[in-house]
């Protein structure tokens, strides 16, 4: 009375006797390691190209957030170029 792997019946399912995969079947424990490593090496490059932009918009952050600052700097002088000619009744 043995209980056949995956069957419940008080007997734990074996994890190693699971279906394989379409992408792997048929493949040597060396050739499953190679597809592993060509997916990771894709996704690495993937990985550096979303660094690149995402340093790039940095910089363009920085970029926005340098000029904004110029513009509220001539922002503020001419409103205080405003008010010290009011005071001094200039208009």
């Amino acid at each position: 009375m043995a209980a056949g792997a995956g069957t419940s019946g008080g007997v734990a399912a074996n994890p190693w006797l699971v279906n394989e995969s379409e992408e792997t079947q048929g493949l040597t424990f060396g050739e499953i390691k190679q597809q592993q490593q060509r997916i990771i090496e894709v996704q690495d490059a993937g990985l550096d190209a979303l660094a690149a932009v995402i340093n790039r918009q940095k910089i363009m952050g920085r970029e926005i957030g340098n000029e904004l600052d110029e513009q509220n700097g001539g922002t503020r002088d001419t409103i205080l170029l405003g008010r010290s000619s009011v005071n001094r009744g200039d208009n």
